[in-house]
Order: structure tokens, then C-alpha cells, then sequence
């Protein structure tokens, strides 16, 4: 890839920088300055959180994709694109270094500050996600009893474990109120029914049960479409 003065360049699945303390605060490269942000924002249909920084003239963006069921690990997207018109971009300036342009160069890439922006991203991004997990399984059910209840709480943990949040039985007792020890003893259940298989982020739903996870889903998608078409009225409490 190169940089064509005028037109966005976007690198998807890039990721630099090394492993960091939640504590550490990374440095910037020198020409490179944080402009705005964290963000939430939408590309390409999907959701997304970025922080936009100011790099030798350029105006850079990273970008960290939901995309479940696979959550990638880091941010995965990189918009570099010139600040200033084309032509005054081509006649360069004082903050400009024309050897920045000559191509995907290696100067480029190490400007690229992808630890500050990974760490910055990093809890916008897990609440983005947890929240949209969230609006796909509430109602919990409070009261479970039956295999597609069960089924139910099983698909919201898998999807909690492997995806963004580290605290998945944290989450469903914000959600519902229901102690964690319960939710403990509802999954452990669970998994005595064959339902949900496997542990942390090697959790997931039985084969054996792909029929009923495939209805229980279909019956929450759903509800949410009925949900966004018939919203609540404006002196709901729920507003």
C-alpha cells in the first residue's frame, strides 16, 4: 500500500507497540500529537471505538472493530490521510517530511502510536461491547427453569467470556440483580444438562443443543426488532 495524497489509506488487522501495565502511560513518537477522543463510531456497519491523532502533517485514526463472535485483540484499523489541501499538501511545510511519502515506509510505520492508542481504547471499547452483548440478551430471565432458559443464560456467557468482558458473572449480576453465587450454580447446572461445554474463553454451546441455541437466538433477535420498531413512549419510565 502507499499514501496517495487526497485519499484515505486504511490498514485493517494492524497492530503494533508491546505488551504495557495497565498503569503505564505510553509515550508519544515524536510529530505525533493526540487530537480527540475516545469516540464511538460506526464503519462499515460496524461498530466501533477510535481515538484520531495529529502524526508529521497527516491526520491518523485508530480504530477498534466489535465484530463478534470473533473480538479481535487489539485495535484493527488504521486511517492515515493528509490534513491540508492537495496542493499544499504536494508543496510541503515546516511539519511536513516529504520522505513520510514515499510509501508504507518503516519512519511511517514506527510514528504509528498504537500503544497510546491501545490503551486509551481499551475500556471504551469493552464497555461498547459488553453493552451491545447486553442489549442482545436482556431480559435475562430471573426465574430459570426450563432447557431454553437455561440455553439462554448459556449464549449470553459464552458470548460475555470469549468476547469482551474478563467478569462475565459480574455482568450478569449488574444486569439482573441476581447474586453471582447464583449465576454460578445456574451455569454449573447448565453444564450438568450438556448445555454449555468447556470453561473461560474455551466456553461454548454443546453441538448436541445447536437446534434449541438456534430457536432460543431467533427468539431474541426477534424481540429486539419488535423492540426497535414499537419503542416506548416518550413518558415511559424506562426513558
Amino acid at each position: 500500500m502507499s499514501i496517495v495524497p487526497g485519499i484515505v489509506m486504511v490498514a485493517w488487522g494492524l497492530c503494533y507497540g508491546h505488551a504495557m501495565t495497565e498503569s503505564e502511560e505510553p509515550n508519544l513518537p515524536g510529530g505525533v500529537e493526540f487530537h480527540s477522543g475516545p469516540r464511538e463510531v460506526t464503519v462499515r456497519g460496524l461498530p466501533a471505538v477510535e481515538i484520531e491523532y495529529r502524526m508529521h502533517g497527516l491526520g491518523l485514526k485508530i480504530g477498534w472493530t466489535v465484530s463478534p463472535p470473533n473480538y479481535f485483540k487489539a485495535p484493527d484499523r488504521v486511517e492515515i490521510s493528509p490534513e491540508e489541501p492537495l496542493s499544499e499538501f504536494l508543496l510541503g511545510g515546516p511539519d511536513i517530511k516529504p520522505e513520510m511519502y514515499n510509501g508504507v515506509t518503516k519512519p511511517l510505520l514506527r510514528s504509528i502510536p498504537m500503544a497510546h492508542a491501545r490503551q486509551h481504547l481499551r475500556a471504551p471499547y469493552e464497555q461498547l461491547s459488553v453493552r451491545l452483548v447486553q442489549e442482545r440478551f436482556l431480559p435475562i430471565p430471573i426465574r430459570i427453569e426450563t432447557d431454553a432458559e437455561y440455553m439462554h443464560v448459556a449464549c449470553a456467557y459464552v458470548e460475555l467470556v470469549t468476547g469482551p468482558s474478563a467478569e462475565p458473572i459480574r455482568r450478569l449480576n449488574e444486569w439482573t440483580g441476581v447474586k453471582a453465587p447464583t449465576w454460578s450454580a445456574r451455569l454449573q447446572r447448565a453444564r450438568a444438562k450438556g448445555i454449555l461445554v468447556g470453561r473461560g474463553r474455551h466456553a461454548h454451546i454443546s453441538p448436541d443443543f445447536k437446534d434449541l441455541e438456534r430457536d432460543v437466538r431467533a427468539r431474541l433477535s426477534d424481540g429486539a426488532a419488535r423492540a426497535s420498531d414499537n419503542p416506548p413512549p416518550a413518558d415511559s419510565p424506562n426513558n
